[in-house]
């Protein structure tokens, strides 16, 4: 079933790549909100199978799952070439700062449950310490921590910027509370406390 979910995201992803912004016929307003239709029901999904997945290395299927999830840049597949594929992949902030604005709990919630369960497995076995590695390599791909603060920063504070940021901020709010509910909380990943857990843990699977 992981299998069949992490295929549905890819093809999801490749749908909504393909959409051409100039045109208004109805397939490309599909391709446009295709993610839209999938991103709760994913999100509880990715949320309910992190707590409850057996602590061994067959979870590697659901954390490829949320990292296919989470860049879908990788499925942005241009039609030049080589050299116009690769340019494709490359995590431009304007290109992708829309997304993850509206994504931002799938890079900053479910990083959090990612490494609280990580730190419950054993680091010394290679498979277990290889899917950390996995998050490390996702993460530290060019420009995309940059977006993922630019978007936490306006879920947590909304009292600074001018009307453009309050206009982003409003996008952040709107999208975490059709997720959460109005009365949602939300945690930083860039909070100082956890950034210390985010170093111990690295240095226990050193």
């Amino acid at each position: 079933h992981i299998r069949v979910v992490r295929m549905l995201v890819k093809h999801c992803h490749f749908f909504a790549n393909s959409a051409n912004v100039n045109d208004l016929i109805p397939l490309d307003h599909l391709k446009r909100n295709v993610l839209g239709m999938i991103k709760k029901r994913l999100y509880f999904f990715l949320n309910h199978t992190f707590s409850h997945w057996p602590y061994d290395a067959s979870f590697r299927l659901v954390l490829e799952t949320w990292l296919s999830y989470i860049q879908p840049w990788r499925y942005s597949v241009g039609c030049g070439g080589v050299d116009e594929e690769a340019e494709a992949r490359i995590v431009h902030p304007e290109r992708w700062q829309g997304f993850i604005n509206e994504n931002v709990l799938f890079y900053t919630t479910l990083l959090r449950y990612q490494l609280c369960r990580f730190s419950r497995m054993d680091l010394t076995s290679n498979k277990n310490a290889f899917m950390l590695y996995r998050i490390c390599k996702v993460y530290s791909q060019e420009h995309l921590l940059g977006m993922v603060k630019r978007a936490d920063v306006q879920v947590e504070n909304p009292q600074t910027g001018g009307a453009a940021e309050w206009e982003k901020r409003g996008v952040v709010a709107r999208q975490i509370a059709d997720v959460l509910g109005p009365g949602y909380s939300y945690a930083s990943v860039f909070d100082p406390n956890f950034r210390e857990f985010m170093v111990q843990l690295l240095l226990t699977a050193h």
